[in-house]
């Protein structure tokens, strides 16, 4: 039997006026491809801790707020070939440090393995390239106009 995995994603999304941090790779081609900050939600850990945890571990920062946006699904193949289920829950997240928000670019660290995120408008997310399978500019489209912190 083929194995099977669900993997619930808790994401960040840091937001900088008009514009959100993700993280940018390419593809073979050269196509952009967006994805959020984060990783998967641990056995008895709320979705928010999670969030939090993923921020400070992958981005190297606290997150002293935050708010629920949006959730997107995806239904695929790992790799390896094996059937997946992705649920990804997005967060919109602030933090007190300021330099963050002055950076062009923030680096990524996602065990171990190191990325860029740029700041984007959300509008710019090409679709079909981004974060697991293209929901994410849906998500990003639904945010409040008013930043967090900012209410």
């Amino acid at each position: 039997m083929t194995q099977q995995y669900v993997r619930v994603r808790a994401c960040g999304v840091f937001r900088r006026g008009t514009e959100v941090l993700l993280i940018r790779q390419y593809n073979d081609v050269g196509v952009a491809r967006y994805m959020t900050p984060g990783g998967g939600v641990d056995y008895g850990e709320r979705v928010e801790d999670a969030v939090r945890r993923e921020m400070r571990e992958e981005v190297g920062v606290q997150v002293s707020d935050a708010r629920y946006i949006g959730m997107f699904e995806t239904l695929g193949r790992t790799p390896e070939g094996h059937l997946a289920h992705g649920i990804s829950l997005v967060y919109e997240v602030v933090t007190q440090d300021e330099a963050i928000y002055l950076r062009d670019t923030v680096a990524v660290d996602d065990n171990w393995l190191p990325f860029t995120a740029v700041w984007i408008h959300p509008a710019d997310v090409p679709g079909g390239t981004s974060d697991v399978a293209g929901g994410l500019p849906r998500v990003l489209a639904s945010m409040p106009d008013e930043p967090l912190g900012k209410e």
